[in-house]
């Protein structure tokens, strides 16, 4: 799948935090061989029933990336602010094997746009966007050669 900006394989395998109701885990199972969905509530019926979606129930901020070491990508959805969100893509690039990242980062009331460089500064990436983004972006970092 090339989604414009990013590449993936159907070998790849993908946690999708901040999941629920499961737009991103619906889209990545058609595209790589294993999903992880992770949130509080539960996805849709629809998406539950895909069998390369793996749910887990919890707090997406709780998660130990060491738990997930089959994954080359991270795909973010949480709402949070961009500050947290950065510190926890710094969590999983400390602590786990994932190289690849596509994260919306969300803007709400007075905003540091600031902000955006440091995400920047992780890595190559990029920040574009999309279509559907009202106040938020999206941050991307594919290590990856295609």
């Amino acid at each position: 799948l090339c989604l414009g900006h990013i590449q993936l394989k159907k070998t790849d395998t993908a946690i999708d935090l901040g999941s629920s109701p499961g737009g991103w885990s619906w889209v990545l199972s058609e595209h790589v061989q294993k999903v992880y969905s992770v949130d509080k509530a539960e996805l849709s019926p629809q998406v539950s029933r895909i069998k390369n979606i793996h749910y887990h129930s919890g707090d997406a901020f709780n998660v130990k990336p060491e738990d997930f070491n089959d994954c080359g990508w991270l795909f973010s959805d949480i709402i949070c602010t961009p500050q947290k969100l950065l510190e926890l893509v710094k969590n999983w690039q400390k602590k786990s094997k994932v190289q690849n990242y596509f994260c919306t980062i969300k803007f709400k009331g007075s905003c540091d746009f600031d902000i955006m460089k440091e995400f920047l500064k992780l890595g190559p990436s990029q920040i574009i966007h999309l279509y559907q983004n009202k106040n938020e972006v999206t941050w991307i970092m594919q290590k990856r050669t295609p």
